[in-house]
């Protein structure tokens, strides 16, 4: 049996919505491995000496990093502090 579902604008919008909570939550569990990831192999290391293998870590996993953003993190990562990303899907 095939059913046919037909969406008014109010439900396109909700489901939209919802699509895009999703992803985002996706893109911050991804972001959240790749940290655990870097933190790992970097922790507590000089900052000048791991910023390009974080970077090409962030890249590999498809992620686009700011300069100003990465190098926040890295400053982080080498000196064990918490760092608050902003993920944004555009």
């Amino acid at each position: 049996m095939k059913v046919t579902m037909k969406w008014n604008q109010q439900g396109l919008r909700q489901l939209e919505r919802d699509i895009a909570a999703g992803t985002k939550r996706i893109a911050e569990e991804a972001i959240e491995k790749l940290d655990r990831s870097a933190r790992a192999q970097f922790g507590g290391k000089p900052a000048d000496e791991i910023r390009e293998p974080i970077q090409r870590l962030f890249a590999n996993g498809g992620v686009n990093v700011t300069d100003p953003e990465l190098g926040g993190y890295v400053d982080a990562v080498s000196g064990n502090s918490p760092f608050k990303w902003h993920v944004s899907l555009r």
